[in-house]
């Protein structure tokens, strides 16, 4: 994971997480990717019945605004900024467009839930910390493309 974060880091500035806020809530600031009702028929949840993983474009109807498919539920979104849990308490009422991340630390920023998750854990804007190193099944990361402006 490290090479993508780093490549991605690069390429897209100082601050670029792999799972983009925007991408994940729309430009209103969605609680879900598809609304601010939650819905277990839209993501992969523990109010569901999988109990696991499911494949990529399983919940067509929780897509992001974007497009972006499993933004909540299914797997935890490790992202390339490092995790500062007083991190929102110290920008309450701004809107920052790049804000600034601790430039190192012991847990990295993961978002989004999982399977394992439930309502109130798989919102868009729930985070949670996590040593880099950790492994589980419930965990993955999203790449993403820069495209040129149309």
């Amino acid at each position: 994971m490290k090479v993508v974060c780093t490549v991605l880091r690069g390429r897209g500035g100082s601050n670029v997480a792999l799972l983009p806020d925007k991408a994940a809530r729309g430009i209103y600031g969605q609680i879900y990717p598809w609304g601010n009702g939650f819905d277990a028929s839209k993501a992969n949840t523990s109010e569901g019945s999988k109990k696991d993983t499911t494949p990529i474009g399983s919940y067509e109807a929780g897509k992001s605004p974007y497009g972006a498919y499993d933004m909540s539920g299914n797997v935890w979104e490790w992202c390339a900024d490092w995790y500062d849990q007083k991190g929102y308490q110290r920008r309450t009422g701004q809107v920052m467009k790049d804000p600034v991340v601790p430039s190192s630390g012991w847990d990295r920023l993961l978002r989004g839930g999982s399977f394992a998750n439930h309502i109130r854990v798989v919102r868009v804007a729930h985070r949670l910390g996590s040593p880099s190193g950790y492994r589980d099944d419930d965990r993955g990361f999203r790449c993403g493309l820069l495209l040129p402006p149309s």
